[in-house]
């Protein structure tokens, strides 16, 4: 059996578990949509997979945040700070915002 993620327009659709054979019968939807992924690079439902990098990535959290195309995750526009407070992304001034 593998993983399989279900990809229309570069959004992922559907996730299957199957063995090639099933993908390949077109029973789920065409083959050429499915791609084989592991848990070293994990597909998302409503995530994105880049067929250049052949990669997945998480739902992206906000729309200021920038693809990171080393650790396939979303990294915000400022660091969070690391002075030990605990923050939360405020997306209208694009910053950290001190929650207390």
């Amino acid at each position: 059996m593998a993983n399989f993620a279900y990809i229309k327009n570069g959004v992922v659709i559907n996730i299957l578990v199957a063995e090639q054979e099933v993908i390949d019968t077109g029973l789920f939807g065409n083959p050429t949509d499915f791609v084989e992924y592991n848990e070293s690079n994990p597909a998302y439902i409503n995530g994105m997979y880049d067929s250049v990098e052949k990669a997945f990535y998480p739902i992206q959290p906000f729309s200021s945040w920038i693809k990171d195309t080393v650790n396939h995750t979303w990294q915000p526009p400022t660091p969070k700070p690391t002075d030990g407070k605990v923050y939360t992304w405020d997306e209208p001034t694009k910053t950290w915002v001190l929650i207390s």
